[in-house]
C-alpha cells in the first residue's frame, strides 16, 4: 500500500518538475525575444535618427 503511493507521489513530482522546467523555457523565450524586439526597436529608432540628422545637414 505504502509503495504503491510513494510511486504515484514521484510520478506527481516528476510531472510538477516538468511542468516547472517547461515554464522556466518559456520564460526565457519570451525574455529573449522581448530582447530581440527591443534591440531591433533600438536599431530602427537609430536610423531613423541618424537619418534625420543627414537630412538636417544635407
Amino acid at each position: 500500500m505504502n509503495a504503491g503511493k510513494i510511486q504515484i507521489m514521484e510520478k506527481e513530482l516528476a510531472t510538477y518538475d516538468r511542468g516547472k522546467c517547461r515554464k522556466l523555457f518559456f520564460c526565457n523565450f519570451i525574455k529573449g525575444e522581448m530582447k530581440i524586439k527591443s534591440i531591433k526597436i533600438l536599431k530602427t529608432s537609430y536610423l531613423v535618427s541618424l537619418s534625420a540628422i543627414l537630412n538636417l545637414i544635407l
